[in-house]
């Protein structure tokens, strides 16, 4: 026996194409509220799975780490902790400054550094000849005591400690005296 086919099934029949089309409408509607609630989901696992992973380089990149925490879905968490190309021009150019300004910075300290030890070379030399100066001035009043000794032999070793403490007294090495040789230079 053949079925009968009515004449609602055949409009039925007909509009199963576009029940096919609601199904596909209805079908991508529902997958975009799935996509919109799992998102979000989806990547709080994927952070939460690769946090105690993730290298200290990228924990150390504080931009890296905070688009790693903001990331909202699991593209951006994957991108956030791919480091970012360097650009080699500019990393070049950037490390050729910083080389400048090291070097400019060791020409001025050495530069500083030469004035420095000239200046103390001179301020050498000059007490070099300072006690020279004295001492030859020394010597010479050690000869002039002795000169004036043969000439008169009254003259005591008394008076000539206190002509030794007069020199030393007015060339202002006062504190190099003795209490009894102050107390000659004030009789």
């Amino acid at each position: 026996a053949a079925a009968r086919v009515s004449p609602k099934a055949t409009e039925h029949r007909l509009s199963h194409e576009s029940f096919k089309q609601v199904l596909r409408e209805v079908n991508a509607d529902v997958s975009e509220r799935m996509f919109a609630v799992l998102t979000p989901q989806i990547a709080t696992v994927a952070r939460v799975t690769v946090g105690p992973q993730l290298s200290s380089p990228v924990r150390g990149n504080r931009s890296m780490f905070q688009r790693f925490q903001e990331a909202r879905n699991l593209t951006e968490v994957v991108s956030s902790v791919i480091p970012e190309p360097i650009d080699l021009e500019n990393a070049a150019e950037q490390e050729v400054a910083h080389l400048r300004a090291d070097l400019h910075a060791g020409q001025s300290t050495q530069a500083t550094a030469a004035k420095s030890f000239t200046k103390e070379i001179l301020r050498r030399e000059s007490l070099q000849l300072a006690s020279s100066a004295a001492s030859r001035a020394l010597e010479q009043t050690k000869k002039e005591v002795c000169r004036l000794r043969e000439r008169d032999p009254t003259i005591s070793h008394e008076d000539f400690a206190a002509g030794l403490a007069r020199i030393a007294f007015r060339e202002g090495d006062d504190l190099a005296l003795s209490p009894e040789d102050r107390a000659k230079i004030t009789r």
